[in-house]
């Protein structure tokens, strides 16, 4: 839809003066064409971005993927975009089924075991290209903690950072299930999701006998072991990818993205997510391009302005402008449907750290490769 269709909307839906109305302001003194809007330089900007991920997928490839339907569409587009991308099926994560994810939210990459979280209740209701760039999404956030690991310095520290986390959010976990449900049904809970029984075992002896310090060596001696099997997967990382030196040009992005990692939030106290810290965050700023162009090519369009501008429409008129739209739009004006945010800190934690700690998730509904 050309600047003067997007315009008209705007005036039977969006009230004057606000960040929608200034995108198809029209830029004064442009040398390069006449009538260029903000709208224009926005998407110009993602346009010039899009080769860094695209995947060489071609229409007839996306036509014979959607031949599949349900958990085989799911799988199929998962083969799909890890061998777009690459990844050998010895590191890239596993996709996992869950039960116990915040409703809020649709898909996770969870570093702390390398999984992809699928909702098992949301994510099987949603489109075949919501389900296919949401996968795109998650797996770019696993393409920075895959770069984060494999870096000669940062890598060492991201393993002190994750083993730290583990522990504590495993301690976090069993301390809530413990205080939360009687002795006999928290057990239950723990072997239902999977947990070594000799952990649990141990775990509820130093309980019943108040021995904190026992419980903190008990969690101690698992975060060793989950160490060494971390430590094994950047090995393999490494030996797949490559080793990324410490004067690398790639060193000041992996460093930024290893330190928004350590402050991922993008929940106010109400619950809602605070889209400004969403959209400016850089990982998720990665992601969501990963995402866009994920969805550009399963649109099978030639023209990238084209599509983002019919992206752009087509929003307007399914969604009745809301308090956030525009501040959301002008971040993200091509209006990619959005994922759910990486680590998320949702009200319910609880049901969060159940979903990232299980210490041995092949228990769960996983899906087979």
């Amino acid at each position: 839809m050309h600047i003067a269709g997007i315009k008209n909307l705007f005036k039977k839906q969006v009230h004057s003066g606000s960040i929608l109305n200034k995108l198809t302001e029209v830029i004064p003194d442009t040398k390069v064409c006449k009538g260029l809007t903000e709208l224009d330089k926005k998407l110009f900007a993602e346009y010039l971005q899009m080769p860094r991920y695209k995947m060489q997928i071609t229409p007839k490839e996306i036509d014979n993927l959607c031949k599949f339907d349900g958990n085989e569409f799911i799988l199929e587009a998962y083969e799909l975009l890890t061998r777009k991308l690459g990844l050998d099926v010895n590191i890239r994560p596993k996709l996992f089924w869950s039960t116990d994810m915040n409703n809020n939210i649709e898909a996770a990459f969870q570093p702390l075991n390398n999984i992809i979280l699928c909702n098992a209740e949301y994510f099987p209701n949603l489109s075949k290209k919501q389900q296919f760039i949401l996968l795109r999404h998650e797996l770019q956030h696993y393409i920075q903690n895959m770069d984060i690991l494999r870096h000669e310095e940062i890598g060492e520290k991201a393993l002190d950072r994750l083993t730290t986390n583990y522990i504590k959010a495993l301690k976090q976990t069993h301390d809530l299930i413990f205080k939360q449900y009687p002795i006999k049904k928290a057990v239950e809970n723990l072997k239902n999701r999977g947990e070594d029984i000799n952990f649990i075992n141990k775990y509820v002896e130093l309980f019943k006998a108040k021995d904190s310090k026992g419980i903190d060596e008990l969690f101690e001696s698992t975060g060793s072991g989950y160490r060494q099997e971390l430590t094994g997967f950047r090995n393999k990382i490494i030996a797949e990818r490559g080793l990324i030196k410490k004067d690398s040009a790639l060193t000041p992005k992996i460093q930024q993205n290893f330190d928004e990692f350590a402050n991922t939030g993008y929940y106010n106290p109400d619950g809602n997510l605070n889209y400004a810290k969403y959209f400016n965050s850089k990982i998720e700023q990665d992601a969501i391009l990963a995402q866009k162009a994920a969805d550009f090519q399963f649109s099978k369009e030639c023209c990238y302005m084209k599509y983002a501008k019919n992206n752009f429409s087509m929003r307007l008129i399914q969604r009745k402008p809301l308090k956030h739209l525009n501040k959301s739009i002008l971040l993200n004006p091509a209006g990619i449907p959005r994922t759910k945010p990486f680590c998320p800190d949702p009200p319910d934690k609880f049901q969060a750290l159940l979903c990232l700690l299980m210490t041995n998730l092949q228990q769960k509904c996983h899906l087979p490769h």
